[in-house]
């Protein structure tokens, strides 16, 4: 899922003066898409202008670390299929995904599955059960529902 937004920011860094080939990976902080060491490869002035040129097709930019991070949930989609029987809890998420259209819409939904679609079924699996637990707590407590009463609509 990562793979249009990793095209979209080399197509980015193409033609920038840098003393090597900025590196751009999945980004671990939350919040944030990828991550590129383009701070450690390129001058100060060059990070900026890219920041500028990235921020104008709509990328969200911070430097931090001597990384600089990016976002652009707009390029991600939620695939609303898992692989059938993969595993337990990610067919949970992919199952809320189909039911709940909302949630595919939700910018750290899609990172959070963007995120997720490049690491093993074994690390993987510890954060769809998160994934899926936060968003059944959200469904109980959206407004007009009333927690207390399993689930019921408040009066």
């Amino acid at each position: 899922m990562l793979k249009r937004a990793r095209t979209e920011a080399a197509e980015l860094l193409a033609g920038l003066p840098v003393r090597r080939s900025p590196a751009v990976r999945r980004a671990i902080p939350d919040g944030w898409m990828l991550a590129c060491d383009l701070p450690q490869c390129a001058e100060a002035e060059t990070v900026r202008a890219f920041q500028q040129r990235a921020e104008a097709a709509g990328w969200r930019t911070e430097c931090r670390d001597g990384w600089l991070l990016l976002d652009k949930p707009s390029v991600l989609s939620a695939e609303t299929e898992g692989d059938a029987g993969a595993s337990e809890e990610k067919d949970c998420v992919f199952s809320l995904l189909r039911r709940h259209p909302g949630f595919r819409d939700d910018p750290a939904v899609l990172r959070t599955l963007a995120k997720l679609s490049e690491l093993s079924p074994a690390a993987a699996e510890p954060e769809y059960r998160k994934l899926h637990r936060e968003l059944a707590v959200r469904l109980r407590l959206r407004p007009g529902r009333c927690p207390i009463k399993n689930g019921g609509v408040c009066e």
